[in-house]
């Protein structure tokens, strides 16, 4: 049905059905030959489908959609001028046989995309060269992004040029491709070090984050000094991922600036705690002082960032802390404490086996499914028993973490010899969440039969409703539903997907209308890469006690885009993030319901930590 909607009259029915087939993974040939037919017959005037196809090529991965996706870049393609006139057409320098028909200049710059995503080859990254000089920066920011992904030692020195593009996102590509295996293997470590350390003063703070940890790939202790710099940038993003790339820089001298940054209380915690855990890893001794130190807070974040940093300091230094804050009242704080416990010690350490039977008996799942993982690492069939009884116990959870960790544990000591699965299908019936029962296929056996998808328990009227409210309205031109979300004394506003993702848009405004949202924190910032909020627990793993089906739909990550945390395939609830930056991995892997129309500044002053006061839906 898919390959006969591609030829269908409706651009956007061609289009959808080629985004849908790369959904699907359908790797056989009469989709390959398909989809590069249609690339190929797309008119400029409407490009989706073209890019759609291209997208998918990259996609399925194999060589069949590689040669093809090749082929479209050999061909004569439209490219517009910096000031956006008129299009020209150009053959590219690997140009061989060209096709007919000229390519939009959108497809294009999808198939750059798409690139990275094949075996990396020198030939990927010389199709994607010449589109580095490309005259717009829509055009450049992609050729570099592909070649820094391609990690083709021999566009070292282009990258290095890129870093003085006019454009930051170029700038920033550039820097994230400027990593040390790239740079020696092309001969040009000093000439790449010194682009870098010049762009730790860019204007642009995304520039400085990349520039930041590629530099950390180096292992110089010369570039300690430069990048201890960052710790007091005005962005504390920026300074954060300073002491991030300190820590993986693994240099000693770091240790002064890390620890000043970890001991001053007016900071950001979630700074602090990066110096923390920064210093743990550079200098052992002073950073487990200072994380017993924060142990002992009455703050359950303080003690939570304690025990997530010793997790990079020896067992010898870190046990008495570690240990302590594995029985910690708070059972966020535990959690973490076992796996940083479990990091450290590997399944040798005699002893601990009592620690980790402790942590099964508590009421949390989240630190259960801690000590599953942790007793799975010992890697003794004669465990398969206790495994059996926490997947039993784990069986009344509202959350399906510590089910989920006992059936990857049970897989690995089947794999060992122990009798899992006659005993484990012998006990327990089948489970109604659909996580387990995809596990539970996959690892251990089908038994109980196809595992399907989740049951929403909703009714035709349920649809019906929601097709009403926010599908129909959006298309015949209406306005889509905004929300406003106030945080850290300022608002941001995004307007939501209605028809493109109308479960998960109805699932956040209902959440949003019972006050869900309120009181929370973004409990997670990566530096341009996303922000992330909508856990209750604070800590990464809750969630509304449901999950809803993924609406994976053609909108791309890029800068300011609202998605859904996901832990698998249909595992979203409450969870949502908003990317800094364009992120092209994420396409097609995440719903993607909605976009900040207001206040993308307010997102990038984000640090952890920082409140949410309330999510409003607008009239």
């Amino acid at each position: 049905m898919l390959l006969a909607a591609l030829a269908d009259t409706a651009p956007s029915v061609g289009a959808g059905a080629a985004f849908a087939l790369g959904v699907l993974r359908d790797t056989g040939g009469a989709a390959v030959d398909s989809l590069a037919a249609l690339a190929r017959r797309t008119p400029a005037a409407r490009p989706d489908p073209a890019v759609q196809a291209v997208w998918s090529l990259g996609r399925l991965g194999t060589s069949r959609a590689r040669d093809a996706l090749v082929a479209l870049l050999r061909a004569p393609v439209a490219t517009p001028a910096a000031d956006g006139a008129r299009p020209r057409t150009a053959e590219r320098a690997a140009h061989t046989a060209p096709q007919p028909a000229t390519l939009p200049p959108e497809a294009i710059r999808e198939a750059l995309l798409a690139l990275w995503k094949f075996p990396r080859t020198p030939a990927l990254a010389t199709l994607a060269r010449p589109h580095a000089a490309a005259p717009d920066s829509e055009t450049r920011w992609r050729a570099v992004y592909a070649l820094a992904r391609l990690g083709d030692p021999a566009t070292a020195t282009l990258l290095v040029s890129a870093l003085r593009d006019s454009a930051e996102l170029v700038r920033a590509s550039a820097a994230r491709g400027l990593r040390a295996p790239v740079a020696d293997s092309a001969g040009a470590r000093a000439q790449a070090a010194a682009a870098l350390r010049a762009a730790l003063r860019d204007p642009h703070p995304h520039v400085r984050i990349n520039a930041a940890r590629a530099l950390a790939t180096y292992g110089s202790p010369e570039l300690a000094a430069p990048l201890a710099t960052l710790l007091g940038d005005a962005d504390r993003n920026v300074a954060t991922a300073a002491a991030e790339a300190l820590g993986a820089l693994g240099v000693p001298t770091a240790a002064p600036a890390l620890e000043r940054v970890a001991a001053t209380d007016s900071l950001p915690l979630s700074l602090r705690a990066a110096a923390l855990a920064a210093l743990v890893r550079v200098a052992p001794q002073p950073g487990t002082d200072r994380a017993a130190a924060w142990a002992a807070s009455a703050d359950w974040r303080t003690r939570f960032y304690a025990a997530r940093a010793l997790a990079g300091s020896r067992w010898a230094l870190a046990q008495p802390t570690a240990r302590a804050l594995a029985t910690d009242r708070d059972p966020r704080v535990a959690a973490v404490a076992v796996d940083a416990i479990a990091d450290l010690a590997g399944d040798s350490i005699r002893g601990l086996r009592a620690l980790y039977l402790d942590a099964l008996a508590s009421p949390d799942p989240i630190v259960r499914a801690s000590a599953v993982r942790a007793i799975g690492r010992r890697a003794d069939p004669a465990e398969f028993p206790l495994v059996l009884d926490a997947y039993d116990r784990a069986r009344q959870d509202t959350l399906d973490d510590a089910a989920v960790a006992a059936v990857e544990v049970l897989a690995d000591l089947g794999d060992k010899g122990a009798p899992v699965q006659r005993s484990f299908f012998l006990r327990f019936p089948r489970s109604s969440d659909p996580v387990v029962r995809r596990l539970v296929a996959a690892r251990l056996g089908a038994a109980w039969g196809p595992p399907g998808p989740i049951d929403t328990g909703r009714d035709l009227a349920y649809y019906e409703d929601v097709v009403r409210r926010l599908v129909a309205p959006e298309l015949a031109g209406g306005p889509a539903p905004r929300v406003r979300i106030r945080t850290a004394g300022d608002s941001v506003t995004v307007q939501l997907a209605g028809a493109d993702a109308p479960l998960t848009t109805e699932n956040f405004l209902a959440l949003a209308r019972r006050r869900y949202f309120d009181g929370a924190r973004w409990h997670r910032v990566v530096p341009n890469f996303v922000a992330q909020d909508g856990d209750p627990r604070g800590d990464g793993n809750g969630g509304p006690g449901w999950s809803i089906r993924d609406e994976i739909n053609p909108i791309r990550y890029l800068r300011g885009t609202v998605g859904m945390a996901l832990s698998g395939p249909d595992t979203g609830g409450s969870q949502f993030f908003v990317t800094h930056a364009p992120q092209p991995h994420l396409d097609g892997g995440y719903t993607v319901f909605g976009r900040v129309v207001e206040g993308m500044d307010v997102i990038d002053r984000i640090v952890q930590d920082d409140p949410i006061t309330v999510v409003e839906v607008l009239p």
